[in-house]
């Protein structure tokens, strides 16, 4: 049995009232049904248990390797329960899942709609490595934004040999389900994740695949 609790703006919060602590929270923002908390799984959708990797050579091996892998942000346990977990892109493009059933990792378009129901402003084309979208003060939705809780979770990065977690409580970071658009060799290495900066707005970029970021589920059917 699942409750629903409407608010304005479009705004509807599912859970279900027989298994709270399993069936993740959602968030109905306008069409579009999203988890309110980053990912924090341990296992792909047929049950395969993704590998924990704290140590920085065996993060960088996965990474070279394109072994799935999760770590919670510096190592901490008690993170998860807050800022979820931070896998590298070969969790999200893993063929056996890894959003639970019935969700899936959104694509860039997903995103858009969602960021354009906040009303945050388009900005570039989407074949640009680098487009945006701004916050609109006339059109800015507040109730659907705070909702949706982006989390400043941070990330993972390593670069010239330092293993670095980085931006906590700065910057929400979330993988994509799209690879690198138009990639050509010198950037196959790399696939599709954007940010959220406050009072900037947020960004689509590319980063290497060994890095660590959150993922944020959306809902396979809208209602």
């Amino acid at each position: 049995m699942r409750i629903l609790s409407c608010c304005a703006s479009g705004i509807m919060f599912l859970l279900s009232a027989l298994t709270f602590s399993q069936e993740p929270i959602t968030v109905r923002i306008g069409e579009q049904e999203w988890m309110t908390k980053n990912l924090n799984v341990s296992r792909f959708r047929n049950g395969d248990l993704i590998p924990e990797v704290s140590d920085y050579e065996e993060w960088r091996k996965a990474g070279e390797n394109k072994t799935p892998a999760w770590c919670y942000y510096e190592n901490a346990t008690d993170s998860g329960k807050v800022l979820g977990k931070i896998y590298n892109w070969h969790a999200v493009n893993d063929p056996r899942g890894l959003a639970p059933d019935g969700f899936h990792v959104p694509r860039l378009s997903e995103w858009d709609t969602l960021f354009r129901f906040m009303g945050f402003n388009f900005f570039g084309e989407p074949t640009d490595e680098h487009y945006e979208w701004k916050q609109n003060t006339q059109s800015y939705n507040e109730e659907a934004f705070n909702n949706f809780n982006f989390c400043l979770a941070g990330g993972r990065f390593q670069e010239a040999a330092v293993d670095i977690f980085y931006y906590l409580n700065a910057m929400a970071w979330f993988w994509t389900a799209n690879d690198y658009p138009d990639y050509d060799e010198a950037c196959c290495y790399e696939a599709c994740c954007l940010y959220y900066l406050p009072n900037y707005g947020i960004k689509v970029t590319t980063y290497y695949e060994e890095f660590g970021f959150s993922v944020r589920c959306i809902k396979d059917k809208s209602f």
